[in-house]
């Protein structure tokens, strides 16, 4: 009885573990272990957004309605149409931080 109720108790956690891993669905463009750049982006599918400093902050991140199940397709955007999308989509002022409201010089 033991063994079965350790067998069973195996196979869920493996399960789980394995769903966690490999789920396809509405993945950050950066999953594990980002690089620390400055990129943004939108899904041209779902028009979800994310952006900001990589592995460092600050970064935002938006999700649409519709990018529960969406196999993301990742186009970079420049920061002034992040910052634009932001507000028209999903309703957030980026330029009340001080650092979104920096223009930024990238070399």
């Amino acid at each position: 009885m033991k063994k079965i109720l350790l067998i069973t108790l195996s196979t869920a956690v493996l399960a789980v573990l394995l769903t966690v891993v490999f789920w396809p669905f509405n993945r950050p463009r950066y999953w594990f272990l980002p690089p620390i750049a400055v990129e943004y982006y939108e899904c041209s599918k779902c028009e979800s957004m994310e952006g900001g400093i990589y592995g460092k902050g600050p970064f935002e991140r938006f999700r649409s309605k519709k990018s529960r199940l969406c196999l993301h397709q990742w186009q970079p955007i420049s920061r002034a149409k992040f910052i634009e999308r932001a507000k028209q989509n999903f309703g957030v002022d980026l330029t009340k931080n001080w650092w979104w409201a920096q223009e930024m010089e990238l070399r």
